[in-house]
Formats: structure tokens, C-alpha cells, sequence
């Protein structure tokens, strides 16, 4: 494994954790509209994106893309809840949603990566 493979993985998460700390910075913790819902998905899937296409100009395979940007968002995500969440919940139930999170998160980073990737796929055989 070479430096830039992991390198993706640990800006997935550095990125992952600026964006959720921002996010709930201006937008407050513990107040799940459907906007606000909406809205981190958005920049979820624009993030997740962005860090794919870096990876795949890394000259990186699908595969490490892929399992580098969801792992690493999943890190950031699950970091940001358990620091919402713990503190304040009293019923202890607050790990079960943490698992719910990390199945969700690294499930929809490998979907949106792998049609990111797909994308540049196409457009690259396109311009052959």
C-alpha cells in the first residue's frame, strides 16, 4: 500500500470532521428537521464526491477509492455522533443508533463512489 492510499483515507476523515463539526456549529445539535436532514445528506454526498474524484486523479484503483472514502467518512460521522449523542443520552441506546449510522454512512459512500467513479469511467472512455 502506498502513502497516497492512506493518505485518502485519513483526508476522508479530517474533511469528514470539518464539514460535521460546521455542520453542527450552524445548524445545532439535537434539532433533526427534515432541512437540516436534507441538508447533511447533500453535503455528505458532495463530500464523498469530491473526495472520490481526488482519489481517482491519485490514479488510485476503484476499490481503494472506494473503501478508503467510506471508511474514512464513516470514522468522521461516527465520531460526531458518539460526541452528540453519549453525553446526553440517558437511555444508553445512543450505541445502537451509532451502528445504524455506520451501516448507513459507509453503505451510501461506497454507492455514491462507485457511481462517481463510474461516471469518470464513461466520460474518460468517451474522450478515447
Amino acid at each position: 500500500m502506498s502513502n497516497r492510499e492512506y493518505g485518502l483515507g485519513f483526508r476522508s476523515f479530517i474533511v469528514g470532521i470539518i464539514f460535521a463539526a460546521l455542520w453542527l456549529i450552524f445548524t445545532g445539535a439535537n434539532e433533526f428537521s427534515q432541512m437540516q436532514v436534507i441538508g447533511a445528506c447533500t453535503n455528505f454526498v458532495l463530500i464523498c464526491a469530491a473526495l472520490t474524484f481526488w482519489g481517482y486523479r491519485q490514479r488510485l484503483t476503484a476499490k481503494r477509492v472506494i473503501t478508503r472514502v467510506s471508511a474514512g467518512l464513516t470514522l468522521a460521522i461516527g465520531a460526531a455522533f458518539a460526541a452528540i449523542s453519549a453525553p446526553f443520552d440517558e437511555t444508553g441506546l445512543w450505541g445502537a443508533g451509532l451502528i445504524f449510522i455506520a451501516i448507513g454512512s459507509y453503505a451510501g459512500a461506497a454507492l455514491v463512489s462507485s457511481i462517481v467513479l463510474a461516471l469518470l469511467s464513461l466520460s474518460h472512455l468517451r474522450q478515447q
